[in-house]
């Protein structure tokens, strides 16, 4: 099935786009294409594309408390990107796709750190506390995020 026609993924076009839009970037397809192919790995049970879209509705709620909505909902769609159950630095792995694909689409290296940093966030997130956005005691940099 076509991505661009997958009820599945349609949903999830408005967050990828606006995203972007905070750089006036347009969005790469490609690279939500490939996203959505990991988040669709066999190997994930929790970390999935059920958990990306609940994770970016959860976001929406709080939008307008964040200084920088599009760091963020990028940070969101990386955070999980890279998952290999065997491994323990997916999180690591996944910023670092993040920060070089954000300055791939030029959008700078000061946003691309912060991205990075944020995803590496939630590896303290879900090792300290509930999920960042669970509203429950979000760490300190995503705290800064909103």
């Amino acid at each position: 099935m076509n991505i661009g026609t997958d009820p599945e993924v349609c949903d999830l076009s408005a967050s990828w786009r606006g995203a972007w839009e905070s750089w006036n970037v347009q969005a790469p397809a490609a690279l939500r294409a490939r996203l959505i192919a990991h988040y669709r790995e066999p190997q994930r049970r929790y970390h999935t594309l059920q958990h990306l879209r609940e994770c970016l509705a959860q976001f929406e709620a709080l939008r307008s408390h964040a200084q920088r909505a599009g760091e963020v909902e990028l940070a969101l769609w990386f955070h999980d990107a890279v998952y290999d159950p065997r491994r323990t630095d997916n999180e690591a792995l996944s910023a670092r796709w993040a920060r070089r694909e954000i300055e791939t689409q030029g959008v700078g290296g000061a946003v691309a750190r912060r991205v990075q940093a944020l995803v590496m966030a939630t590896r303290q997130a879900r090792c300290r506390r509930r999920c960042a956005f669970s509203g429950i005691r979000p760490c300190a940099q995503w705290r800064s995020g909103l």
